[in-house]
């Protein structure tokens, strides 16, 4: 018997439409209000362009509420990194039976996962983003007053040679800042995965913590056994009915000892001649990368309710991101971040990992300088996105702080 049944045929009723870019809608009520607060030492132009990202995705999230946000520019390597605050043991049943999550039918309580050892476990447990989880239960959801009242820590690299203007073209030797921040708000909104980790402890059980987007992660293999593929070089992609149909193909891990192509689980598969989306890990200089259907499709399955066809009106976004960004909250919340780490238990559970201590734990990549624009396109450098760790950020915070970059 199948573990878990889909009902896809809301994909194929709703006319979707792909935006080759931007063309224009301002945000209303009924759109998901992004709370974004800066680390001392962000410009007011970094800021003004986090806005207009924040201003871009209300336009697609018709859910209303309030998500927070903290930023900083910071010496992390790749271009932008993701830690976004984590329910760690979201009960399957509950997030089935969300009004949002129309796709499941109510007749199992769990789900397979494939694993990396070629073993099928059977689960009810489920990690999923806080803002995921406002997504899902609204004024029902219990996070109030914990996480530091964050739903997530983003850093961009303060290094980088960055394009802040998103109405001109970029420049051939700057990297779009604009489509960086949308990517990591993508992460924060829930685009994450458990599958990093899948394959570090076979003999515990509860460390395997799928996140909401990895209930749609198959492989032909996978499906065949009525299973989600849990497991790094799977050639996994992205199916709303069990795996019959491939929408997408996910990256596939980051560890190429096991087959993994060398990227976070967490993205589309590297395509550069068409990317899939805005959740690609790789931009190349002089680029600039868009919203697609497939990004939103992922987001609608998870519990956001999407517009996906928004008239952009970019000058009232523009104009809505500057008075935001003159209205910005320019604080030190060190302890807010360190609070969210904590509250959200996954990355130190089971003794498997500590990112505040530990300079070489993490689920997801990082590299050095070398690496990130060691990955030729034949006419653009690539950069490297994806979810980071925090130390940098924390250095010098507390006495058990690391002293070396980690990736979390």
């Amino acid at each position: 018997m199948k573990n878990k049944v889909f009902k896809p045929q809301k994909w194929y009723l709703r006319t979707a439409l792909a935006l080759a870019g931007v063309v224009a809608s301002s945000t209303s009520a009924l759109a998901a209000n992004f709370n974004f607060s800066y680390q001392p030492g962000t410009t007011h132009e970094q800021i003004e362009a986090f806005e207009l990202a924040g201003q871009i995705w209300s336009s697609y999230l018709t859910e209303p509420g309030e998500i927070n946000i903290h930023v900083a520019m910071t010496d992390i390597l790749p271009l932008g990194g993701a830690t976004p605050a984590l329910v760690a043991n979201q009960n399957y049943t509950s997030f089935r039976d969300s009004d949002d999550v129309e796709i499941f039918d109510d007749i199992h309580d769990g789900f397979n996962l494939l694993l990396q050892n070629g073993t099928i476990i059977s689960t009810n447990n489920l990690m999923i983003a806080t803002a995921n989880a406002k997504s899902l239960m609204g004024v029902n959801w219990d996070g109030s007053g914990r996480y530091g009242g964050l739903d997530g820590f983003i850093q961009m690299n303060k290094n980088a040679s960055w394009h802040y203007d998103y109405t001109t073209n970029v420049s051939s030797n700057k990297f779009d800042f604009v489509t960086v921040a949308l990517h990591e708000i993508g992460h924060t909104l829930g685009f994450i995965s458990g599958v990093e980790r899948s394959y570090q402890n076979d003999n515990d059980n509860t460390v395997y913590k799928a996140s909401s987007l990895d209930l749609f992660r198959y492989s032909q293999e996978s499906a065949d056994l009525d299973a989600i593929d849990f497991r790094v070089g799977s050639n996994a992609y992205f199916s709303l009915d069990e795996g019959n149909t491939n929408l997408g193909n996910f990256a596939e891990g980051v560890n190429i000892f096991l087959g993994g192509d060398g990227f976070q689980a967490p993205h589309w598969k590297v395509s550069l001649d068409n990317p899939l989306g805005i959740m690609d890990p790789l931009l190349g200089w002089g680029t600039r990368r868009y919203i697609s259907t497939l990004d939103l499709q992922a987001f609608d399955a998870i519990g956001w309710d999407i517009n996906y066809s928004p008239e952009l009106d970019m000058d009232t976004l523009l104009e809505n991101a500057a008075i935001e960004a003159n209205e910005a909250v320019i604080a030190d919340k060190s302890e807010q971040v360190e609070a969210m780490i904590e509250d959200s238990e996954v990355y130190k559970q089971d003794g498997w990992c500590d990112p505040i201590v530990d300079p070489n734990c993490g689920w997801w990549q990082s590299g050095d300088a070398e690496d990130v624009i060691s990955v030729p396109e034949p006419s653009a450098i690539m950069g490297l996105l994806g979810l980071l760790g925090i130390s940098v950020f924390l250095k010098g915070r507390s006495k058990n702080v690391a002293t070396n970059s980690n990736n979390v």
